[in-house]
């Protein structure tokens, strides 16, 4: 039974981690100046599940302050408190304590000290609650004079002077709250609700009252109260639920949103959603019509009549919605053309790693039987068939892994309005390509590397106010974040435009660190790469913001194990752009094998434009021992991989090579190799846990016939083809 607690246990994190998401972003929105009732109703949804959810697990610190933090944003939601730039912040401030509260339960850092955060929470509450309510107002002149005859205690609590005999009166057993005109009109309601909260209801936490204002708000209405379970006031108990409510909700709320407001009420509740019903008083009893005396026995014509003339269904009144759902008939199966919710079922991550490794490995199997069966075997066995399924398969197991790129996205805003806070600088920021998918994995391993880039932006990049109105800049920087697909690789890029980067202080610090030496000639693309060096940083002091000389080396770092590359691309007075090249899967890819001094290597197909094999005068010599293909009048520089890679030289011409034609950042380049061979699927295998990260290669992979090939990096073979440094490949078989 505790594994199955610990199960659900789990869940119940996972949804807290969901519900953190939804609340910041939702509060994120509320500072920049959106208190919209949809965006305020969704923090507080969020807010109330993971309360209802620590009050059923028992982590009694998670819940009170989230009882508290819920008390606050039901206020706004009523209206009754102004969601001021001021609330709001003190709200995402309040947030990063729950936060703190969801990771205790999990057993992850101490209980936070959050005094004062409830201190500020409780002040901001009794603001809200300064003047009377209107129901207050409107007491009877009686009970006033009762409670004036007391005196308040010393906690302030006044006395209420009440006739003994009223004690045990016996309360209605049903008020109806709703007029006529509800009446007649509840008849035509969407969805007709009995909601019966569990007597240990708000003793767990769960406030019944609080469900009731979430369907209010989604414009239903209360029209009617079951009181019978009421004891009497001397056997009462303060802390038990007793009232069974009748909830009449709209049309065009649908049945998926009433579930939501649901949630986390007790198992033990009692709940009915029936559609198209009016509700009314339990103890309203369906009006039927008198069963009619028992008839002789009629000849077989005349009962067939007497069936076909009497009324298939007696008339019904006033059913509870209990009991009409049982007495309502069945519709005809043409009619019931209902739209079912989606169904949705949480997995474990590594259970679709370790069904994406299956899938891997089929591919592999399927590249073996493709190497040793003839196209006439192939055909026999259907192995284009296998191939097909095997992809569809394969893209369907990427699509469950693959996420937006928003969920990295969604913490800069509040990243950046804290860091404005703290330079004292004014920056918008400028979002797109947020839906862009990538691997899950992915998105896990770049919020590091983009919460560094953002600090770095806004603390070494963009200049303050003053200093930009006397660069004739605007007042306002301006940071944008953008996503995009690129055929197998995603490119994240953080650009801002500031004040550049300043090469000849960098290269000064560099030397002065002995990161270069000082008799270095160095390219400005070598200059703007040393920021991301160990330890390198051209702050003067060491603030919480930045120089301690970690941040971008801890981007490089990071990005190179996930298989990419960082590019850094500045212009001094204007700007500087850093662009993340990442794999937009981490598993399988399109590969191209081509064979290169004896030993075969892969290419991503998506890179690849076209193939020419050269024709005599095709290919020519320029300067700096460069060359160039003529591509219908364009000319194509060319690199010959195996001079990139130091190999052996082949015993061949020009003319018996084939060129590639790649797509890059650079533009189109050719890179020679010797034949192409096949295109296949490649299962990607890391090199980086399998040996070490090598620039110009993403992976490696096994062949169908069992050996091992490399999977070239295009973009990092191109933009270091020209670099002193070459690749070294010695020792791999072919």
């Amino acid at each position: 039974m505790s594994d199955d607690l610990d199960d659900i246990q789990a869940i119940f994190f996972e949804e807290c981690n969901e519900g953190l998401a939804v609340a910041e972003a939702g509060l994120s929105t509320m500072a920049d100046g959106d208190t919209s009732a949809d965006v305020i109703a969704g923090v507080f949804r969020a807010v109330h599940s993971i309360k209802g959810g620590a009050g059923a697990f028992g982590h009694e610190a998670l819940q009170s302050f989230s009882h508290i933090f819920e008390n606050l944003l039901d206020e706004v939601r009523a209206g009754r408190i102004e969601p001021t730039a001021d609330t709001c912040k003190n709200m995402l401030l309040a947030f990063d304590v729950l936060s703190d509260h969801v990771q205790a339960a999990q057993g992850f850092v101490a209980v936070p000290d959050d005094a004062a955060m409830l201190a500020t929470l409780e002040a901001l509450l009794a603001e809200g609650s300064g003047d009377a309510p209107a129901g207050d107002a409107a007491a009877s002149p009686e009970a006033s004079a009762r409670a004036a005859e007391g005196e308040a205690d010393e906690f302030g609590f006044m006395p209420v002077v009440v006739d003994i005999e009223d004690l045990d009166q016996e309360p209605d057993a049903f008020v109806d709250l709703g007029d006529g005109d509800a009446q007649e009109s509840a008849a035509d309601a969407g969805w007709s609700i009995r909601f019966a909260p569990s007597r240990d209801a708000m003793a767990n936490g769960s406030e019944p009252l609080l469900v009731l204002r979430e369907l209010e708000r989604m414009g239903g209405e209360v029209v009617g109260v079951e009181t019978a379970p009421l004891p009497p006031l001397r056997e009462l108990d303060p802390e038990a639920a007793y009232f069974t409510w009748f909830v009449s909700v709209p049309a065009t709320v649908t049945r998926s949103d009433i579930e939501e407001a649901f949630d986390f009420v007790a198992p033990d509740s009692g709940i009915d959603i029936v559609e198209g019903v009016a509700p009314s008083a339990p103890e309203s009893e369906p009006e039927l019509q008198p069963e009619p005396a028992p008839e002789p026995a009629l000849e077989a014509d005349e009962k067939s009549a007497a069936s076909d003339a009497a009324p298939s269904t007696p008339p019904v009144e006033n059913i509870p919605p209990a009991a009409a759902a049982k007495a309502a008939p069945p519709a005809p199966p043409a009619e019931a053309k209902a739209i079912e919710p989606p169904q949705n079922i949480r997995v474990d991550v590594s259970k679709l790693d370790m069904l994406l490794n299956l899938v891997g490995e089929l591919v592999i199997r399927n590249s073996i039987l493709a190497d040793r069966l003839d196209s006439a075997d192939q055909q026999r066995v259907e192995l284009p068939e296998l191939a097909r399924l095997t992809r569809e398969i394969q893209d369907n197991v990427m699509s469950l892994r693959a996420q937006p790129i928003r969920q990295a996205f969604s913490r800069v805003p509040r990243m950046l309005r804290e860091l404005c806070s703290a330079t004292n600088k004014d920056v918008v920021l400028e979002v797109s390509g947020e839906a862009t998918e990538v691997d899950k994995s992915v998105i896990e391993k770049i919020g590091e590397p983009l919460t560094h880039m953002i600090r770095n932006a806004v603390d070494h990049g963009i200049e303050g106010t003053e200093e930009r109105v006397a660069k004739a800049k605007p007042a306002q920087g301006n940071l944008k974040l953008s996503a995009e697909q690129r055929g197998a690789r995603i490119f994240l890029r953080v650009a801002d435009d500031g004040r550049g980067i300043d090469r000849e202080r960098v290269l000064a610090k560099a030397v002065e660190k002995g990161i270069v030496a000082s008799d270095a000639t160095l390219s400005d693309e070598e200059i703007d790469n040393l920021i991301c060096a160990p330890g390198f940083s051209t702050a003067e002091t060491i603030s919480s913001i930045s120089g301690r000389g970690v941040g971008m080396d801890v981007v490089r770092s990071n990005v190179e194990a996930l298989g990419g590359r960082i590019e850094i691309s500045s212009t001094p007075g204007k700007g500087t752009t850093f662009t993340m090249i990442l794999p937009l899967t981490l598993a399988i890819l399109d590969g191209m094998v081509v064979r290169l001094c004896g030993q075969r290597y892969v290419l991503p197909l998506s890179n690849v434009v076209e193939t020419v094999q050269p024709e005599p005068g095709q290919m020519r010599p320029v300067a700096n021992s460069s060359e160039v293909i003529d591509m219908r009048g364009t000319y194509v520089p060319v690199k010959r991989l195996s001079e990139l890679f130091q190999l052996p030289p082949a015993d061949r011409e020009d003319e018996d090579s084939v060129v590639i034609i790649v797509e890059t950042d650079a533009g189109n380049v050719g890179l020679m190799v010797d034949t192409i061979e096949d295109r296949r699927e490649v299962v990607i295998k890391s090199l980086d846990q399998n040996l070490y990260p090598i620039r110009g290669l993403g992976g490696a992979t096994i062949l169908g016939d069992g050996s091992i090939a490399l999977i070239l990096d295009i973009e990092a073979l191109v933009a270091s083809a020209n670099s002193p440094s070459k690749f070294v490949l010695k020792g791999m078989a072919a």
